[in-house]
């Protein structure tokens, strides 16, 4: 909206539908697959000055994938669920003498669970149910540091931790 100010907004959809039926290494399929997927970015930046801006950025991914029919005749379900929210701050700023530092900070969840259902014969069923969660942090600092008209050299420090479970 103004030459220190900026907004992007980014946002797709994507539905697919599969119906998947014959004989595949010699099982009998009759299988309909329904996935849907959402991504949704929004970002701003402000310029504090010409030589300092600050990005923030908040996005989520969101997808279903829903299976339903039979293999062999025997009636089978499973269902995946994922969502992934993610934010990120960064801000550069000119420090004096040639240097350019960058600091910023990300973090990310994802979620996944799924589950499979599945008579295999009258009375006896599979059920599975498993679900994942991955977290991430990275924190960085960065300096460009302009030497000479023919010489830029460059030092990044990051920290990067990740925590993953699954049930």
């Amino acid at each position: 909206p103004r030459y220190d100010l900026g907004a992007f907004l980014f946002a797709n959809r994507n539905s697919d539908h599969a119906a998947l039926q014959g004989n595949m290494s010699g099982a009998a399929v009759d299988l309909d697959d329904r996935l849907a997927t959402t991504n949704l970015d929004l970002g701003f930046h402000y310029k504090v000055s010409p030589s300092s801006q600050i990005w923030f950025k908040a996005a989520s991914f969101d997808s279903t994938d829903d299976i339903g029919g039979s293999l062999n005749a025997i009636p089978t379900t499973s269902g995946v669920t994922v969502r992934q929210p993610e934010f990120l701050l960064r801000h550069s700023f000119a420090a004096g003498a040639g240097h350019e530092l960058t600091w910023g900070v990300e973090h990310a969840t994802r979620g996944t669970s799924s589950q499979f259902y599945s008579e295999t014969t009258p009375g006896f069923v599979v059920w599975q149910d498993y679900v994942y969660r991955e977290e991430t942090l990275d924190v960085y600092v960065a300096d460009r540091w302009k030497v000479g008209s023919r010489l830029l050299v460059e030092a990044e420090l990051a920290y990067q931790r990740q925590r993953r479970h699954a049930d």
